[in-house]
């Protein structure tokens, strides 16, 4: 894992997965970022009908992929950053196709789906944040 950040972005890269993400909240709303190859994009902006259960978080999420990676999905908290990551290491899900199809967020919210998720939801183990932005 490499970190390319820069003053603008936290960033880092690896052969596996990458992701990019804006060092400013205001940077949030343009959708997308880059630093050098690592481009990072939008997939599904979800708000929760509930406040998290555990505090310091929000109800908004933002699911995040990197242009090559389409079996990676981070989660990124608007107040934690990423806090979460879906990866499908068999590289036989692909989260861009689902979004594009409609069927990521029945996909990723539907307890039904449970068995589907096994092996390819982590969560954030550490109490201190990843990427979040400030105002």
């Amino acid at each position: 894992m490499r970190d390319c950040s820069n003053e603008a972005m936290h960033c880092l890269s690896s052969a596996t997965f990458s992701v990019a993400v804006p060092r400013r909240c205001a940077d949030l709303a343009a959708g997308y970022w880059e630093v050098g190859n690592v481009r990072t994009e939008i997939l599904l902006n979800h708000r929760d009908s509930a406040p998290p259960l555990h505090g310091g978080g929000t109800q908004t999420k933002l699911y995040l992929v990197t242009a090559g990676h389409p079996n990676v999905l981070f989660v990124y908290d608007l107040h934690l950053g990423i806090n979460a990551l879906w990866w499908d290491q068999p590289q036989t899900i692909n989260f861009v196709a689902m979004q594009r199809g409609g069927r990521l967020e029945d996909w990723l919210f539907n307890q039904a789906n449970r068995p589907a998720w096994q092996g390819r939801s982590f969560h954030r183990m550490t109490f201190g944040a990843v990427g979040e932005c400030r105002n």
